[in-house]
């Protein structure tokens, strides 16, 4: 088995037999028949378009090595790859809120039990809205009774209850109906997603001020602390905190500032994300100026996005809280930005034929990645692949008629002839004869 064959077994969970795929072209110059990638050889991964309440979990399994690039063969298991942390912990499932705190006081035990229960469901309904749709559109959702917010719980659990003779707290699991859920935000016209990213790895840059030095890998990084403790179980946007090991610590800050593609392609490959979080922040000294912050967001081949935002804080606040709050703006920025690129309404999947053009193997692995990044798109099917070309098909979760733009938003050149979509890398090189 040569090279090429080597790595392109590595590209499905079974390479399967006699495959007929040829290359196209003059008069039979030598049909190429390869023996791999058939039909049955199904890629699944995330992001999966939502149905029903199920999501996928939200980070790949440990790996003792970086991640072959079929990492994405299987669904992930739950668990951080290569020792980093997941910023917020597991989440399951999208109309469910876990765990929720009430502590109520009342005339009498039974008094502040019904309360609290009533305030439990009233704030696991405000987390779930805040997941699946943008902060700013919530605006628009008018007040609820209690007893709408009830019709509207499918199931309802208690865990560590406490009682005095005057005082409820317990721990609230609520489950909403998804359908009543998403009726309220169409009646509200409030756009919703129910599509979840790729994990994305955080880079926390920190400076204390303008003239200081900026830290990333350091033990005394603030800023890092502050994302190692950021509770975020809202975001359709699963973050990773790396490591910080000898392996992660190879990625310098000159490195993160410039951009570096590959490197930053690698650092993601090792967490089995679909890009990167830079958060550069500044400031956070007590008595001193905001939090200032510069955020980018690089997924695969796509554009970079880049915010810049600050955190303002109550006066006397510590430098851990005021970080912790910029950390959670950051994360609330990155969720949003999500729901606003994958906010369609979710429909039954349509198969999309696609064929890529390719140079050398890591364009397919390149193009995979960016079509694994598409909101909406719930598997690849790669039917078939050559030295120069890999035909598939895509299980497209939102409007075909999107296609073109979302295709552009990761970066790639797309155009449809015959009704198939012929995909490229930006700017691939000039065909040899």
């Amino acid at each position: 088995m040569n090279a090429f064959h080597h790595h392109v077994a590595r590209l499905g969970a079974n390479i399967l037999d006699q495959s007929r795929f040829a290359r196209q072209g003059g008069a039979r110059r030598g049909l190429i028949w390869l023996r791999f990638l058939r039909l049955a050889v199904v890629l699944v991964f995330t992001p999966a378009v939502v149905m029903a309440q199920t999501v996928p979990p939200t980070v790949a399994p440990p790996a003792a090595a970086p991640p072959p690039a079929s990492a994405a063969a299987a669904p992930p298991a739950a668990g951080t790859p290569s020792g980093g942390t997941a910023v917020g912990g597991e989440r399951l499932n999208l109309f469910e809120a876990r765990a929720v705190p009430v502590d109520v006081t009342g005339a009498s035990v039974a008094e502040a039990r019904d309360r609290a229960f009533t305030d439990g469901r009233v704030a696991a309904l405000n987390i779930v809205l805040e997941r699946i749709a943008a902060h700013g559109d919530l605006a628009r959702l008018p007040q609820l009774a209690p007893n709408d917010v009830v019709e509207m719980v499918g199931e309802f659990s208690v865990a560590n209850e406490r009682t005095s003779a005057v005082r409820y707290l317990a721990d609230l699991t609520v489950r909403f109906n998804p359908d009543a859920v998403r009726r309220l935000l169409r009646t509200a016209r409030i756009p919703f997603s129910e599509t979840v990213s790729r994990p994305l790895v955080v880079l926390p840059l920190y400076a204390e001020s303008a003239g200081s030095p900026t830290v990333l890998w350091d033990a005394n990084n603030p800023w890092r602390d502050a994302f190692a403790h950021l509770q975020n179980p809202n975001g359709l946007v699963p973050l990773i905190l790396p490591a910080g090991d000898a392996q992660d610590a190879h990625l310098k800050i000159d490195q993160v500032n410039a951009r570096d593609a590959a490197a930053l392609s690698d650092l993601a490959a090792r967490y089995n994300a679909g890009g990167v979080v830079i958060a550069k922040a500044s400031g956070g000294v007590p008595g001193g100026d905001p939090v200032q912050i510069v955020l980018t967001v690089i997924r695969g081949i796509a554009s970079p996005t880049d915010t810049v935002m600050s955190s303002s804080a109550p006066a006397g606040q510590s430098r851990e809280d005021m970080l912790a709050a910029a950390a959670a703006v950051v994360a609330d920025a990155v969720g949003d930005d999500w729901k606003r690129q994958s906010r369609q309404e979710v429909r039954e999947p349509v198969a999309v034929t696609a064929l890529a053009s390719l140079t050398e193997l890591k364009d397919w692995l390149q193009i995979r990645d960016a079509l694994r990044n598409m909101p909406l798109v719930a598997a690849i099917e790669l039917q078939a692949m050559t030295r120069d070309r890999a035909q598939m098909t895509l299980r497209y979760g939102g409007d075909p008629s999107t296609l073109a733009l979302a295709f552009a938003r990761q970066g790639l050149t797309a155009t449809q002839q015959s009704g198939v979509w012929m995909l490229s890398l930006p700017h691939p090189p000039a065909v040899t004869q």
